[in-house]
């Protein structure tokens, strides 16, 4: 059974949001620009806070290269995450030599997101 679930299967809000970047301009002096995000898009796909953690540990060497709103980068599961084009393309050919079936689903966003070339956001609790 799938992990990801789409906005019409949401059931509350305690979910971190895989959402793709619709900005040409997602980053400013290196820092992610959080002003056009908006959450609970229905192209997005959605994981339950509680199934965070053991995604995290199975992928979270993949999904560590975030850039946050501060320049920093890593993974924040309570911010907000922005993967550029490179980044996705690493996570998009890391991912499909080892995604679990109950993970699967996020790989053809990502892939969806590597041909956007925009990138994607991870949006935290």
């Amino acid at each position: 059974m799938s992990k990801f679930i789409y906005n019409d299967e949401r059931n509350g809000s305690c979910y971190l949001e895989f959402q793709f970047c619709d900005t040409g301009k997602p980053l400013k002096n290196g820092k992610t620009i959080c002003d056009n995000i908006r959450h609970w898009s229905d192209n997005s796909l959605y994981m339950d806070w509680d199934d965070f953690n053991e995604f995290y540990e199975m992928y979270g060497d993949v999904f560590g290269c975030a850039i946050f709103p501060n320049g920093e980068r890593g993974c924040d599961s309570c911010g907000v995450n922005y993967y550029g084009k490179e980044e996705t393309e690493k996570i998009v050919e890391k991912l499909s030599a080892r995604i679990g079936e109950e993970y699967a689903a996020l790989l053809p966003w990502l892939k969806i997101a590597e041909k956007n070339g925009k990138g994607f956001y991870i949006l935290g609790v």
